[in-house]
């Protein structure tokens, strides 16, 4: 019998005050395997001494930190993407609007810009280092239907911290601090962004977001939601604390969204949300 199921074993004997204190030690256990897991796979000893570099994928030129965890996020991107081949009842059309909810440094956002011609796309990136690259990419395939925002999204408008995480570029996040490192960065809600840019109506937006999903939609009312068709989106319930799945599914499904679940792990997953037609 392992440690943890011992002490579940012995929970209605413990005093409430250690059951809690238990449980919030379980919980930063679970964020640690999670980032040292994920860190095994995308860090680099030289990450701090990284350069520039751009390579060509199919017909993209992409400006990343060589030798650093944005390489791994080429596993994922363009023919590998990961976004649209898990949104297959999706097929964009070409004056689409799409918004990209954590951008980094702009792979999904070119791959959509490629797909919606007479659209656009509008990239939202919080972290400065990443916003610039991102800006660099948009320039390097002379994309000029992509419309990119150093921002973060949040369930607020006014200025937010963004926590860096220290084991690569990926994982900064507004909702867990991770180290002392980090920037401040404006913030503003969906609603506030969406009326910013004049948006109207978008067709498919997608987040991924470390954890900023469920304060950014949580408090997105319905109003502002019934001006989105589809979503697809990462949860981090690890990165939050006292939330669950199960307050998006409530909200979104009061929201008129049907809900489809990918890829689900202990506290974190993907979700597929598309309005049902009234």
């Amino acid at each position: 019998m392992t440690l943890r199921m011992r002490v579940l074993d012995q929970r209605d004997r413990l005093p409430t005050w250690m059951w809690k204190f238990l449980k919030q030690v379980n919980l930063v256990f679970d964020v640690l395997v999670c980032r040292i897991t994920n860190s095994v796979k995308a860090f680099r000893p030289v990450e701090w001494g990284y350069h520039v570099a751009i390579a060509r994928f199919n017909q993209f030129e992409v400006a990343y930190r060589e030798g650093t965890s944005d390489e791994a996020v080429f596993g994922h991107s363009f023919d590998n993407d990961f976004f649209f081949t898990n949104a297959p009842e999706y097929t964009p059309k070409p004056d689409d609007i799409i918004i990209d909810v954590g951008a980094q440094h702009g792979t999904f956002s070119l791959l959509a810009a490629s797909k919606v011609p007479r659209g656009k796309v509008f990239a939202v990136e919080p972290c400065l280092e990443s916003f610039n690259l991102l800006r660099i990419n948009i320039a390097l395939n002379g994309f000029r239907n992509i419309e990119a925002s150093h921002l973060a999204l949040s369930g607020k408008k006014g200025e937010t911290r963004l926590n860096h995480y220290n084991f690569g570029h990926w994982g900064d996040s507004t909702t867990w601090r991770w180290t002392s490192e980090g920037e401040m960065v404006s913030a503003d809600t969906l609603g506030g962004y969406m009326d910013d840019k004049r948006i109207d109506r978008c067709a498919f937006i997608k987040f991924n977001c470390e954890g900023a999903e469920f304060p950014i939609l949580l408090n997105s009312p319905p109003d502002v939601l019934k001006r989105i068709d589809r979503m697809l989106l990462n949860y981090h319930c690890f990165l939050n604390k006292g939330v669950t799945a199960d307050s998006l599914v409530q909200h979104l499904s009061a929201c008129g969204f049907k809900l489809r679940f990918f890829e689900q792990k202990r506290r974190r997953g993907g979700i597929y949300a598309e309005r049902i037609p009234v």
